[in-house]
């Protein structure tokens, strides 16, 4: 049934140009027993409509829809999300359609390589996307939900629409966010630093460590400090601003983020003997994993060796932070070591075993 099911949709969009291949790349990967549910009605209407919606994009853009597919008692509530092809995309709408509760059907996610006209119309569909080629990849992400109102649905887009756009944004400035990383560790090569060596050093060490794939940068922001310690406010410097957090709407510790007076952490970390601190964001992220932001607080200093401000990189660790060995992870390795000379057991020991594996597997 379904084969002729998609053999009578492919000739139905047969218009070369390779059109006809679109039925295919849309359903390859999918469960035949799930698309015999849905029926024939909703896939014609799903590949017609499917191909109507992919016709005209504009560049460095996403366009986003919803409809009720399956005629007039609808088998589905679908949502489509034309896209240049990036990372997070899959995972951000995801974790949005999860976080809304509802039941999620079919999820389709295929790759295509396009060619289009100056004026974004679609010349051709050339197949599933490959990376070995050199042609614009598409990314056409189908969401089939059960049944849905147009109210709730349209609330849905609305979501999905901003999380894209922070999406992009991350993915854009991702090269930006490194090299202002990179200016940061050279500045605390360079610069005089009102901290030890060895707190310089590890300090140096752990920058370099979130650089080699251990952290998921999706926004940067700096702060400049007005004022003492003790009465100043920190001010946005807007043109800095990188990733999600090139939009001052996007908060990472506070609903007034675009100038705010010093909390008591915030004053406490200014005040202490080190340019580092590692701590939960009070913001969700909603781009990549559905979880509390991390944030790394990174302060500046003038010429003078006062602080003067604060870098702060927000974004996710990476799954090979939470599993790496402590013993490589800068802090956590004095951490470690601290905690087992304070123990008194010879490394070789027994206890002194049982311990470093207790440190090793104790949650990050």
């Amino acid at each position: 049934m379904l084969d002729a099911i998609l053999a009578k949709l492919a000739r139905g969009l047969a218009k070369g140009n390779g059109f006809d291949h679109l039925v295919k790349v849309l359903f390859q990967e999918a469960d035949p027993q799930v698309l015999e549910r849905l029926g024939s009605v909703a896939l014609d209407e799903v590949a017609s409509g499917g191909l109507d919606f992919i016709g005209v994009k504009s560049a460095g853009t996403h366009q986003i829809r919803f409809r009720q597919v399956g005629g007039k008692a609808p088998a589905s509530t679908l949502i489509e999300i034309l896209n240049d092809d990036m990372p997070f995309l899959v995972d951000s709408v995801m974790g949005e359609v999860l976080a809304r509760d509802v039941t999620v059907q079919l999820v389709l996610h295929p790759i295509l390589k396009v060619g289009r006209g100056q004026d974004g119309r679609l010349a051709s569909v050339n197949g599933q996307g490959d990376t070995q080629l050199q042609q614009t990849q598409e990314s056409f992400i189908q969401v089939y939900l059960e049944p849905i109102d147009d109210r709730t649905a349209a609330d849905l887009v609305a979501e999905l629409d901003r999380i894209l756009a922070q999406v992009r944004l991350a993915v854009v400035d991702w090269r930006a966010m490194l090299s202002r990383l990179r200016e940061l560790i050279e500045t605390y090569r360079s610069a005089p630093l009102p901290v030890s060596e060895s707190e310089r050093q590890e300090s140096i060490a752990f920058l370099e460590w979130l650089e080699a794939g251990n952290f998921t940068f999706l926004g940067v922001r700096e702060f400049q400090l007005t004022g003492d310690l003790a009465s100043g406010r920190l001010d946005v410097s807007p043109e800095k601003g990188l990733g999600v957090l090139r939009d001052p709407q996007v908060r990472v510790l506070r609903r007034t983020e675009t100038s705010e007076h010093l909390t008591p952490e915030v004053r406490r970390f200014y005040a202490q003997q080190s340019v580092l601190i590692v701590s939960k964001a009070n913001a969700l992220a909603k781009v990549h994993r559905r979880a509390n932001l991390d944030y790394i607080g990174a302060k500046i200093f003038d010429a003078d060796g006062k602080v003067s401000g604060e870098i702060r990189l927000a974004g996710l660790f990476t799954s090979a932070a939470y599993t790496r060995s402590v013993r490589a992870i800068p802090f956590l390795r004095r951490k470690a070591d601290r905690v087992v000379a304070a123990s008194g057991f010879p490394p070789d020991s027994h206890n002194g075993k049982s311990l470093l594996n207790i440190i090793e597997t104790y949650p990050r």
